[in-house]
């Protein structure tokens, strides 16, 4: 029997392991460009093309090296492919990750702060930002752990 016990500190990363969030939303965007359609479908996103299939110029899917390549690819096609989120944490995680280093944890725990303003100001929409929060992270959860089981 193979198992993985990943102790934090880094020691999976000393080992070479691909388990930082950032490895992982990567990956994400990687296995859904695989697809060689009109409309990409993820669970995270789905980028939709009313012209032709999504590839690159040798009709090859597009693959990306860094989150920062997704993020220069969305600014450079914008008006080509529409890209649209399965929730607005997703969003932010990704836009975010490009800093090289993203704790989904904490960024999870900053928006609650954020839905909590919302409803100690009378907000009435914290309710469905809060179900979209924590949709966003089950969804997430059950991603992650698809990953990581496909980590060598």
């Amino acid at each position: 029997m193979n198992k993985l016990v990943i102790i934090g500190n880094g020691f999976d990363l000393a080992h070479g392991l691909k388990t930082r969030y950032s490895d992982f939303l990567l990956w994400e965007i990687n296995e859904a460009f695989k697809q060689k359609s009109r409309h990409i479908k993820s669970p995270l996103f789905e980028v939709e093309s009313s012209v032709h299939n999504i590839c690159d110029e040798n009709y090859k899917p597009f693959q990306f090296d860094k989150i920062d390549d997704f993020l220069k690819f969305q600014t450079e096609y914008e008006g080509y492919f529409k890209i649209s989120y399965a929730f607005p944490f997703i969003k932010y995680l990704i836009d975010y990750s490009n800093k090289n280093w993203v704790d989904i944890e904490r960024e999870y725990y900053e928006q609650l702060l954020l839905v909590n303003e919302l409803r100690s100001g009378g907000n009435y929409g914290w309710r469905k930002s809060l179900t979209d929060l924590n949709c966003a992270l089950d969804l997430i959860k059950l991603e992650l752990e698809k990953y990581l089981k496909s980590v060598e």
